[in-house]
C-alpha cells in the first residue's frame, strides 16, 4: 500500500492523459474562434466578416494562440484539441502541488484532489472541445497557487501576471484578479506589514504586483474598446445582456449535481469547517483563498443562467472543489487511513449518473451534452460535405445566416459574409436586442426576417425545420437535418447551388 501511495500520481496522470486523448473533440462554437483566428492571420484583423468589427468571441488570448497555429499552417482541430489537453495536464500538476502545500502538515500525504480530477469524466471532456476552458482553468489555478505563496514580491508578480492572462482569456478572470488583490491586502494587514500609519512608499512597494495590470490588461482594454466600441464582448450582450436568469442557472447546477451526488455534501462540510476551525487564522486564510472566488464565480454562473453546454462552466471551479474536499477529508476524518479517503472520493467521482441516459437527443432544459452531438466522426463527415459545396458557394458569392449549430459552415465555406442568427454572436445589432421571453441560453435572439433582408442575406442555414416562408422557398441538404430558407431570392445563386447533388431546391 505504501508503494501504491508513492506511485499513485504517476498512474493517475497516465490515466488522465489516455482518457483526455480518447475524449478529444471540437464543438461547433469553436469554429467561430477559428474563423477569427484565420482572419487575423490573413491580415483582416480580429473580425468575423471583413470590415465589420464585432467582438464575437469571449476568449481573446485563446484566439491569439489559435492564430499562432494558423501562422504555421496547422489544422486548428487537432492543434486546439492537443493544446487543451496539454493545459489540462498542467492543471493536474498544479492541483497536486497546490493541495500538497495546503496540507503540508499532513503525515503520509496522499494526492486525493489530484487523483479525483484525473478520473473526472468532464475534466477529460473539456480538456479539448476547441474552446478555452482548459486553458482558463490552468491560468486561474496556477495564479492562485502563487497567491498562496505570496509572501514575497516574486510569487506575487507571477500570480498577478497569470491573473491578467486569465482576464484576457475570459472576462471572469477579472473576478479572480480582484479577489486575489483583496486577499493580498488582507494578508499584509494581518501580518502587520500594512497598518494605519504606513507611508505612501511602503504602500507602493506592497502594490508592485499590480504592474502587470498596468502593462498588460489596461493597454488591451483601451485597444479593445477603441477597436470594437463596447466595454464588454458582444457575446456577453448576445447571451445575457445583463439579464438575471437564476431559474435556469439553478437547473444548470442541479443537473450537474445530480450527475455527481457527492457535491450535495459540500455545503454541509463548509458549515462544519467554519464552526470547528474559526479560531485558526492560517486555516481561515487558506479557506478564503480557495473558496471565495469560486463561490462568486458560481453566483455569476447562476445569475446568467449557466450555459447551454452541460458542465462546461463548472470546469474552472472543479480543482478548487476537489482541493476543498481533500481538506475536509484530512480535517474531519483524521482517524481513517488516507488510502481509504482516496478510494472513497475516487469511487464517488466514478459513480457518474448520466442525466442524459434514455433521452433520444442529449438535451435537458436546453442544456445539451455537446460531445454526444459533435462526435469526431460526425464533424469529419460534415467537414467533407461542406468542402464539396465550397466551389459552388464561392461562384455564387453567397451571403448566409447560420444557427447556433452551423458555425462550421461559416468556417469551411470561407464566404465573405456570414451572420450568426440565433442570438447575434457575430452581430452587434442582434446581440443588443431585448429578450421578450427567456429560453435556451445563447439561443434567444433570433434574427428577424426583415433584418436578414436588409443585410443582403441570400440563405438562412438552419439545423431545424419550421422557419419562415412557404415550402416552395425552402431547400434541403441531402443527408443532413434542417432546411435552407431562401431570404433574398437570387435565381443565379439558387441555380449555381442546385448544381451540387447534396443541395436540393424545388423548382418554384
Amino acid at each position: 500500500m505504501v508503494f501504491f501511495q508513492r506511485t499513485a500520481h504517476y498512474l493517475f496522470f497516465l490515466i488522465a492523459l489516455i482518457q483526455a486523448l480518447a475524449y478529444r473533440w471540437v464543438c461547433d462554437d469553436a469554429f467561430i474562434s477559428f474563423r477569427y483566428a484565420r482572419n487575423l492571420t490573413k491580415g483582416l484583423g480580429l473580425v468575423f466578416n471583413e470590415g465589420e468589427r464585432v467582438e464575437g468571441y469571449t476568449n481573446f488570448l485563446w484566439t491569439l494562440l489559435l492564430s499562432l497555429g494558423f501562422q504555421f499552417k496547422l489544422n486548428p482541430i487537432p492543434y486546439s484539441e492537443n493544446l487543451g489537453v496539454l493545459f489540462y495536464l498542467g492543471t493536474l500538476f498544479v492541483t497536486y502541488y497546490f493541495a500538497k502545500k495546503i496540507n503540508a502538515r499532513q503525515r503520509n500525504y496522499f494526492p486525493i484532489a489530484f487523483c479525483g480530477l484525473a478520473v473526472h469524466k468532464y475534466m477529460h471532456t473539456f480538456a479539448s472541445s476547441g474552446l478555452e476552458t482548459s486553458f482558463f482553468t490552468f491560468l486561474v489555478l496556477s495564479a492562485y497557487y502563487y497567491v498562496f505563496l505570496a509572501e514575497d514580491l516574486k510569487p506575487r508578480l507571477i500570480a498577478f501576471t497569470l491573473l491578467n492572462l486569465a482576464a484576457l482569456t475570459r472576462p471572469e478572470g477579472l473576478l479572480y484578479y480582484f479577489v486575489a488583490a483583496f486577499y493580498i491586502y488582507y494578508l499584509d494587514i494581518k501580518n502587520g506589514i500594512l497598518y494605519r500609519g504606513s507611508t505612501g512608499k511602503e504602500i507602493l512597494l506592497r502594490s508592485l504586483h499590480h504592474i502587470p495590470f498596468l502593462i498588460i490588461y489596461i493597454p488591451y482594454f483601451i485597444w479593445k474598446y477603441n477597436y470594437y466600441g463596447f466595454l464588454l464582448p458582444n457575446t456577453y450582450y448576445a447571451k445575457s445582456g445583463g439579464g438575471i436568469y437564476f431559474s435556469q442557472g439553478w437547473k444548470y447546477l442541479e443537473i450537474f449535481c445530480d450527475a455527481y451526488y457527492f457535491l450535495y455534501t459540500l455545503p454541509f462540510f463548509l458549515i462544519l469547517y467554519l464552526f470547528r476551525l474559526r479560531k485558526e487564522r492560517n486555516t481561515h486564510r487558506n479557506f478564503l483563498l480557495i473558496f471565495i472566488a469560486p463561490l462568486l464565480h458560481l453566483l455569476y454562473i447562476l445569475k446568467v443562467g449557466g450555459d447551454f453546454m452541460f458542465a462546461r462552466f463548472f470546469i474552472p471551479l472543479l480543482p478548487f472543489v476537489y482541493i476543498l474536499f481533500e481538506i475536509f477529508l484530512y480535517r474531519f476524518f483524521r482517524k481513517i487511513d488516507n488510502t481509504l479517503k482516496f478510494v472513497a472520493l475516487i469511487i464517488l467521482t466514478l459513480l457518474f449518473m448520466d442525466p442524459y441516459k434514455g433521452t433520444s437527443v442529449p438535451i435537458i432544459n436546453g442544456i445539451s451534452n455537446e460531445r454526444e452531438i459533435y462526435k469526431p466522426n460526425n464533424v469529419t463527415y460534415l467537414m467533407l460535405k461542406i468542402l464539396s459545396w465550397k466551389p459552388h458557394f464561392e461562384r455564387a458569392n453567397v451571403r448566409f445566416a447560420f444557427g447556433g449549430a452551423q458555425a462550421i459552415y461559416a468556417y469551411y465555406l470561407e464566404n465573405n459574409y456570414a451572420i450568426e442568427a440565433e442570438c447575434g454572436l457575430t452581430d452587434s445589432y442582434l446581440a443588443h436586442r431585448k429578450i421578450s421571453m427567456r429560453g435556451r441560453v445563447g439561443h434567444e435572439k433570433e434574427a428577424p426576417l426583415s433584418y436578414l433582408k436588409e443585410k443582403g442575406i441570400h440563405l438562412h442555414m438552419s439545423g431545424e425545420e419550421g422557419h419562415w416562408g412557404e415550402e416552395k422557398y425552402k431547400g434541403y441538404i441531402k443527408g443532413l437535418p434542417g432546411e435552407i430558407n431562401i431570404i433574398y431570392d437570387d435565381p443565379n445563386v439558387i441555380n449555381i447551388l442546385r448544381q451540387h447533388p447534396d443541395i436540393q431546391f424545388p423548382n418554384y
